[in-house]
C-alpha cells in the first residue's frame, strides 16, 4: 500500500512539476513579449527624440534666418519719409518724380497679419528714359522697406524716342505703433 501511495505521490508531484514548468514557460513567454513591446517603444522614443532634435535644429535655422532678414528690413511708418526715399531713388536713377501721394487704405483694410502691420499705399508718376525707369522699378523692388508694386503703367513719349511716363502704385508695410501705457494693445494709428 505504501508503494501505491508512493506512486500516487510521485504521480501528483510529476503533474505539479509539469504544471509548474508550463506556467513558468508561459510566464517567460509573456516577459519576452513585454520586452519586445518595451524595445519597440524605446525605439519609437529614440526616433521621436531624434526627430525632435532635427526639428529643433530646423527651427533654430529659421530663427537665425529671421534675425538676418530682420536686420536687412528698414521699417518706415512715415509716408513722407517713404516718398522722400522714392525721390532719392529717382535722382540716382536719372528719372524725375513728377508726383507722389498716399492713397487711403480704409479703416481696416490697412491692417495686415492680424493687425501687427499696417499697409500704406503710394501712387506716383515718373518721367525718364526707359532704362532709367526700369532701374527705378528695380530699386523700389529691392528696397529695405517691405513693399509690393500693385500696379504699373508705362507709356512711351511719342515726341522723344526712348523716354516714357511711368505710373505705379506701391504698397508698403510697417509695424503698427503700439499705444503708450501699461496694458496697452497694438492698434491702428489714428
Amino acid at each position: 500500500m505504501r508503494y501505491h501511495w508512493s506512486v500516487v505521490v510521485a504521480f501528483l508531484f510529476m503533474i505539479a512539476a509539469g504544471v509548474g514548468e508550463w506556467l513558468s514557460v508561459r510566464y517567460v513567454h509573456r516577459l519576452e513579449e513585454e520586452d519586445k513591446r518595451l524595445a519597440q517603444r524605446a525605439d519609437e522614443m529614440v526616433a521621436r527624440a531624434n526627430g525632435a532634435g532635427v526639428e529643433g535644429r530646423k527651427y533654430q535655422e529659421i530663427d537665425h534666418l529671421a534675425l538676418l532678414i530682420q536686420d536687412q528690413i528698414r521699417w518706415e511708418p512715415d509716408s513722407t519719409r517713404v516718398i522722400r526715399s522714392f525721390d532719392d531713388v529717382a535722382s540716382t536713377t536719372g528719372v524725375k518724380l513728377l508726383e507722389a501721394r498716399t492713397l487711403d487704405t480704409g479703416r481696416d483694410s490697412g491692417l495686415v497679419a492680424g493687425g501687427a502691420y499696417q499697409r500704406m499705399r503710394i501712387e506716383m508718376r515718373l518721367l525718364g528714359t526707359f532704362w532709367g525707369l526700369l532701374q527705378y522699378v528695380d530699386a523700389v523692388e529691392r528696397s529695405a522697406q517691405p513693399m509690393v508694386i500693385e500696379s504699373l503703367t508705362l507709356t512711351a513719349d511719342r515726341d522723344k524716342a526712348g523716354t516714357g511716363d511711368l505710373r505705379m502704385t506701391v504698397s508698403a508695410l510697417s509695424p503698427v505703433p503700439t499705444a503708450a501705457g501699461p496694458g496697452a494693445t497694438t492698434r491702428e494709428a489714428k
